[in-house]
């Protein structure tokens, strides 16, 4: 059994919500110009007042194809949608609340919990306002096969980088209130190397479905494998159950695990 936790959508503010509805047309939309008309440029004002910057993660990632989808639904000629390209949910509320340009962002719902604890402030939400759930995050720990479950990382050094899963390791750990040692700063990339050279014992991920970086793992000899973590009570009003198909991540599933 895993875990996954609910992306979110939010912003500091928002005054109103336009909705936007995807039509397919066989002609253009009514009052958009001809290939024969000539082209003016919109008004700059009305241009600005139109338009909302939403903040998502790097390229590639499950959040930036949402902005992307986002702006194209939208864009209706009442409202325009900008995504930019951010850091991910730890610093995206960062950006919310600070950066002018930022009307919104995506953050995943265990982030206020770990500016609670990280940050030491009490309620990061009452600074900012909930829009909508967008999906669900999977998260994952790629372990030795010698750790059986999330329990037997108690003591051991947890490498997971600030915005793809350090937020919900902290929150988990702490919640489990175990003891670990973390390494935050060290990219994806190397950090399942750190597990296999024996620097660090674990990696902590929350992703999109499906994580490309876990698909790519070789694991030839089958020395790592996805931990399983139990649904204790303790992180039931935050996570909710989650299983993957052995054929996800088929090279990390050992033969009692997936579905």
């Amino acid at each position: 059994m895993r875990a996954f936790s609910r992306l979110l959508l939010i912003a500091c503010f928002i005054s109103g919500v336009v909705p936007g509805t995807a039509v397919l047309r066989a002609a253009p939309p009514e009052g958009m110009p001809s290939p024969d008309d000539t082209w003016k440029l919109p008004n700059r004002d009305a241009m600005n007042a139109n338009t909302v910057t939403v903040i998502t993660a790097p390229a590639g990632g499950a959040t930036s194809v949402f902005g992307s989808d986002m702006a194209r639904v939208l864009d209706n000629g009442n409202i325009r949608v900008l995504p930019v390209l951010g850091k991910g949910p730890v610093r995206n509320v960062v950006d919310i609340l600070y950066l002018k340009a930022v009307d919104m962002g995506m953050v995943v719902s265990d982030v206020p919990e770990f500016y609670r604890l990280q940050y030491k402030i009490p309620d990061i939400t009452s600074q900012l306002r909930y829009i909508a759930k967008l999906y669900n995050n999977e998260i994952h720990v790629v372990a030795p096969t010698s750790i059986k479950s999330i329990f037997d990382l108690a003591e051991k050094r947890i490498v997971a980088s600030t915005d793809v899963g350090y937020y919900a390791a902290k929150v988990i750990f702490s919640r489990l209130n175990m003891n670990v040692t973390y390494d935050y700063w060290t990219d994806d990339a190397r950090a399942i190397q750190k597990i296999v050279d024996g620097e660090a014992d674990a990696y902590f991920g929350s992703t999109g479905k499906v994580f490309g970086l876990l698909r790519a793992v070789k694991n030839e000899d089958r020395r790592l494998h996805l931990v399983p973590i139990p649904y204790d009570r303790r992180l039931q009003d935050l996570y909710s159950a989650a299983r993957s198909p052995s054929t996800t991540y088929f090279l990390l599933m050992t033969r009692n695990e997936g579905s």
